[in-house]
């Protein structure tokens, strides 16, 4: 795959203006592109986890243009049931480390 200027995606993207709701148990983040892909730039995901935060109940993306517009907005459903079409989480406990 490649962005729409024809360069390469990136192979890791990072959230940036992350936000937790403990009440809502909601997150909240965007992803910015170097250039645009299929005419986004930027896509800001809204998750919802289940009281135990163990899977992903809800949520949407929102994606915007290079030049701030929206580009496209839809409700994601059947999250993490298929991968090829979802958002799958997977929590990870990390172990404490051994300061030697």
């Amino acid at each position: 795959m490649k962005l729409d200027d024809g360069s390469k995606v990136p192979a890791k993207v990072f959230f940036h203006e992350e936000q937790y709701d403990p009440k809502n148990k909601t997150f909240t983040g965007y992803i910015v592109l170097p250039s645009t892909f299929k005419n986004t730039q930027t896509a800001k995901y809204t998750v919802k986890f289940d009281d135990k935060i163990t899977r992903i109940i809800g949520g949407y993306i929102q994606t915007f243009g290079s030049t701030g517009g929206v580009v496209d907005s839809g409700i994601l459903t059947n999250f993490g049931t298929d991968s090829r079409n979802s958002l799958v989480y997977n929590r990870i406990s990390q172990s404490p480390t051994n300061p030697q």
